[in-house]
């Protein structure tokens, strides 16, 4: 089960919940609101799920992109905006490219069709890290064979 700490005298464990009765649930971010997302993970699959700061911490799952049936969150700002993967699971190859993806509103988009076509040329996306309150996200990338640090600012 995914759980959260309070910040109270007690150091009070909640737990959150698997999202889906009998699956494998964690905790990967959560922002000042108190809204924390995490993974359900069923076999091979894993879905990107968000719990609520509501009494029940109602959760849900997160939709993929098109075509992928397996997906993780890594982080989420104050403005909820959440950061992850999306990827095919494939029984040959064990998972297929995963593409960094951006949750905003609900919905996934590849982050890799954000990038300025200028300052983002020759760079693919291969992992987001994490994502603060200005919208600027961590990630990996590769670059003529490299792996590269990089720092995404979105454009106001």
């Amino acid at each position: 089960h995914a759980v959260m700490w309070k910040n109270d005298a007690a150091r009070t464990i909640v737990d959150l919940g698997t999202v889906i009765d009998g699956h494998l649930a964690a905790a990967t971010g959560m922002n000042d609101a108190g809204e924390i997302v995490g993974e359900v993970t069923a076999g091979a699959s894993t879905q990107p799920a968000m719990w609520h700061n509501d009494v029940a911490h109602t959760s849900q799952l997160l939709p993929l992109l098109p075509g992928d049936d397996t997906g993780t969150t890594v982080d989420i700002n104050n403005a909820g905006v959440i950061i992850g993967s999306s990827a095919k699971y494939d029984v040959q190859n064990n998972i297929a490219p995963v593409r960094p993806v951006v949750w905003e509103g609900g919905f996934p988009v590849e982050l890799q069709v954000w990038l300025d076509p200028a300052t983002g040329f020759g760079y693919t996306l291969t992992e987001t890290r994490g994502i603060n309150n200005a919208g600027q996200i961590i990630a990996t990338a590769l670059r003529n064979g490299l792996t590269r640090a990089v720092l995404l600012t979105p454009l106001p």
